[in-house]
Parts: C-alpha cells; sequence; structure tokens
C-alpha cells in the first residue's frame, strides 16, 4: 500500500508501525503490516460500535478473510482502556484466530471460542471487566480459494448459535 494515498494515524497492532485512514473508504482506518510472508491488509469503521475486515495476502493474491462485528457494551468504561487491553491481547495472542483462548489481567478477562470447518470459520471474542461484558465481537471468514463450488460452500457454513453464552 503505498503511504502517499493514505493518511497516518497513530499506531496499529498486530506488529504494524502505522494506523491510516483511507480516502477511498470514507471513515474507515486502515492497519497494513506484514507478518513472515504474508502481508495484511485490516480496516474498520466505528469506534464503541464497529465493522470490519482483516484479508491476508500471499504473493499479491488473497488467501485467508476475516469479516468482523461488534461494539464496547458498558459505556461507563472508556473505550480506549477497552482497546488498549485488546491490543496486549492480540499482540500476545496464541489463537489462529484474533486473540488468546483466554487472558486475564487484574479486573480484566478475554474470552475467544470459534468453530472451523472445511476452511471456514466463525467465533466471537468478549472482554469482561469486573466480571460484566464490557465488549463483544462476531467474526467470521475463512481461507479463500477453499471452496470451488456453491454447494461446497453452503455445505460447510456454520451458524453461530448463541452470542452470549
Amino acid at each position: 500500500m503505498k503511504r502517499g494515498i493514505m493518511k497516518e494515524d497513530k499506531l496499529g497492532y498486530g506488529g504494524a508501525t502505522k494506523k491510516y485512514l483511507s480516502p477511498l473508504l470514507p471513515f474507515f482506518k486502515v492497519i497494513y503490516y506484514k507478518k513472515g510472508n504474508y502481508k495484511i491488509i485490516d480496516r474498520y469503521s466505528g469506534d464503541e460500535n464497529f465493522i470490519g475486515e482483516t484479508v491476508y495476502y500471499l504473493n499479491k493474491k488473497p488467501v485467508y478473510g476475516l469479516n468482523y462485528y461488534g461494539m464496547v457494551t458498558d459505556n461507563k468504561l472508556k473505550t480506549k482502556k477497552v482497546y488498549a487491553f485488546l491490543k496486549r491481547v492480540l499482540i500476545s495472542g496464541s489463537s489462529k484466530y484474533r486473540g488468546q483462548n483466554g487472558y486475564k489481567e487484574g479486573k480484566w478477562l478475554y474470552r475467544n471460542s470459534y468453530n472451523e470447518n472445511h476452511g471456514l470459520i466463525e467465533g466471537k471474542e468478549k472482554i469482561y471487566h469486573n466480571k460484566r461484558v464490557v465488549y463483544l465481537l462476531l467474526y467470521h471468514g475463512g481461507r479463500i480459494s477453499e471452496h470451488k463450488t456453491l454447494k461446497s460452500f453452503n455445505k460447510n457454513l456454520l451458524p453461530l448459535r448463541n452470542i452470549w453464552k
């Protein structure tokens, strides 16, 4: 991604050193970073309520992607504090998808659960503060080149049953 078309805005996560505002997608922020042989573009819109996508590229071809949608559920906590904790989780994450499956730090707790089937993924992550849910994110996606037919794609879709369990 050429820096000339993006306006720099603070620091990103996941190893990214910068975050950009995209003139091509008004109101979207873009985080671009490299991880091994992969180039990753994460773009999102919103703050307390948000939506976004992350796409992994290998040799300039998209090979994996996740869409996500979520919100900060507690307006008593500052959003920046919630996201500061989430950033620490994502950077230290050991799960294949998003952050670790469990991470605790003082009064903060992070949980990530997902289902995977034939390259498709569906999951949710939650952040608790003092045992109350303060953040919820739903995500889905998978390997982009895995399914060659609509029948194969439909056969493996994973319905998310109850997001609050």
